[in-house]
């Protein structure tokens, strides 16, 4: 992150409990030092080339997920590329697409757009459309990954 003008920082414990795992430090145009939170979740490979990843509404325990976290920005890392879209337009983009009051669906599979909730807890997550949401949100920043070769 620092070719491109961020310097990285570990978050402390009351912003982790507040979901954000790290901050990047950088300059505006202005020449103002400014601060943004970052959610970073990683992608599993197997589903790296899929355009649908998991988001958490309600955690096991029935609070709000890591969505509705104090994080700026929620990133994505897949195995190419790391996505930064920003929370509240993310959070925005589910209120519009995922109708809570259907209720859950019956199986993960059908989770898309839809909520899950496994039998017998109380977390609810839903699975979102990242392509269509960069299709929506062009100002959506993203940084490749450099591959590196291992012997």
């Amino acid at each position: 992150m620092q070719k491109h003008g961020f310097i990285v920082k570990k978050s402390n414990y009351k912003q982790f409990c507040n979901s954000i795992n790290f901050l990047l430090i950088g300059k505006s145009n202005t020449s103002i030092k400014s601060e943004v939170s970052v959610y970073l979740k990683s992608i599993p490979i197997k589903h790296s080339e899929s355009n649908w990843i998991w988001l958490e509404l309600k955690n096991k325990n029935g609070d709000p997920g890591w969505i509705y976290g104090a994080a700026d920005f929620i990133a994505f890392q897949s195995v190419k590329s790391i996505f930064f879209l920003k929370r509240l337009d993310l959070l925005q983009h589910i209120f519009q697409k995922v109708n809570l009051s259907d209720g859950p669906v019956s199986s993960p599979w059908l989770a898309k757009y839809k909520f899950y909730q496994t039998p017998n807890r109380l977390d609810q997550i839903c699975k979102f459309n990242l392509a269509i949401f960069l299709d929506q949100h062009p100002e959506t920043k993203s940084f490749k990954i450099p591959s590196y070769e291992t012997n």
